[in-house]
């Protein structure tokens, strides 16, 4: 109807910002309704619309549903976009309300292409929204302000973000927003291997979800169960359940649902060691985003024995968006690293990764994982010619990790890389 109405409105003398009223609310209803593709094609119409009249930041700041994952096919950037929203952020008579509302739309088409500023543009909106007494606005911004906290950068921040836009939507009654509350309290349990008090917030983020939003909550819960599948070993139950995932988030109308499935397999294949049955795969992915997706396709030619091809596509003077997904694409790194004997990145990758010794890569996401940090760091060592004390330690510390979680695959890995350790140290030096 909303559709029908926004088309019709010129056509029967409505005036323009009357047509540009109902374009915005068909791109709030599609939002608010999880078909997150739709509502973004329905606002790119709208802002087009709405061009050289009064009503282009309503059209701008119409997408205005909860956000779980980015907004973006292939977190491309519509320069267009993010050329008006500059432009209109650039008016001095804005008020406090109206910037914010900017400031967040403008991170949502910044997010993972330029980490910096959207840590800027969040931490703006997050003072200007303190004291307006909005909650609404003020969820909405803290919503934003999470895709900054997201990463390695800001994580120390996100508890304390969690918590209060849980707080804040449970007084207002701003369920879409209690649920992403959840969802990012969520994320840190994970962080801190408590899968038992993830399921719990999981569990709550799906009874708060809007009617909309709970296609995509039922999503990242559901992933998470295939994550905990992959941990536990079992991964033929890990293999279903991404694939029906991916299926569930295509139905919705999901963005990037095919990708999240293929990375979901990448875990899958990378903890079997079958991972060169995805080089394929991977290729393709690469060839429609060439500059995103280097270490993972890397990674995959490595495994398939195409070491040539994977040495002449890797980027890694590209340095990943530090996202909840950096540390994942940083073992990906060091991982590509330990197989080309490329000491320069081996060393770049030690030195961002051993503050993160105690964890998974990509466990704090709540969606995929590579396994223990502390076994990169061992096999990082290696190719830097580190003692055997020290890369001991780390595989030791891969061992740990891994039995507290309960995940024997990778207890397996770590033995045996203390094992290969051990053997190479007790053999007899050449003279």
């Amino acid at each position: 109807l909303w559709a029908a109405a926004g088309e019709l409105a010129g056509p029967a003398g409505a005036d323009v910002e009357h047509e540009i009223a109902l374009r915005c609310g068909h791109v709030s209803a599609l939002a608010h309704a999880g078909q997150i593709a739709a509502a973004v094609r329905a606002r790119r119409a709208a802002v087009d619309r709405a061009r050289g009249t009064g009503s282009l930041v309503a059209a701008l700041t119409s997408y205005d549903a909860p956000v779980s994952w980015t907004i973006r096919q292939d977190v491309a950037v519509d320069a267009d976009l993010v050329g008006l929203l500059d432009e209109a952020l650039g008016d001095s008579g804005l008020d406090s309300a109206t910037r914010c509302r900017l400031l967040v739309a403008l991170a949502f088409e910044l997010e993972t292409y330029d980490d910096v500023r959207v840590q800027r543009l969040t931490a703006e909106a997050m003072e200007l929204s303190a004291g307006l007494g909005d909650p609404l606005l003020r969820c909405v911004v803290l919503n934003a302000r999470s895709f900054a906290a997201l990463g390695p950068d800001l994580r120390h921040t996100l508890e304390g973000l969690g918590r209060e836009l849980l707080e804040t939507a449970e007084r207002a009654g701003l369920a879409g927003y209690r649920s992403e509350g959840h969802h990012l309290l969520f994320m840190l349990a994970c962080e801190r291997f408590d899968l038992d008090a993830a399921q719990r917030h999981a569990d709550a983020a799906i009874a708060a979800a809007s009617g909309g939003q709970l296609g995509v909550t039922l999503a990242w819960a559901a992933i998470f169960a295939a994550l905990r599948a992959v941990v536990a070993g079992d991964f033929a139950r890990a293999e279903q359940g991404y694939a029906a995932v991916q299926a569930a988030m295509e139905a919705v109308g999901a963005i990037n649902a095919d990708t999240l499935g293929l990375f979901g397999l990448f875990a899958v294949r990378h903890a079997q060691g079958r991972l060169d049955e995805l080089a394929p795969a991977f290729a393709a992915l690469q060839d429609r985003i060439p500059e995103a997706v280097t270490d993972p396709t890397a990674r995959a030619l490595v495994a398939a024995g195409r070491v040539d091809e994977a040495r002449a596509l890797w980027r890694p003077d590209l340095h990943p968006p530090r996202t909840y997904y950096w540390l994942l694409f940083m073992g990906l790194r060091a991982e590509v690293a330990v197989a080309l004997a490329d000491r320069s990145v081996a060393a770049a990758c030690l030195a961002e990764l051993e503050p993160w010794a105690d964890q998974l890569a990509g466990l704090g996401s709540g969606t995929v994982t590579l396994g223990p940090v502390a076994q990169l760091l061992g096999e990082l060592g290696g190719v830097l010619g580190r003692t055997a004390e020290e890369r001991r330690a780390h595989f030791a510390r891969a061992r740990a990790v891994a039995r507290r979680l309960g995940s024997p695959h990778w207890e397996q890995r770590a033995v045996a890389a203390l094992a290969e350790l051990d053997r190479v140290s007790a053999a007899p030096r050449e003279l």
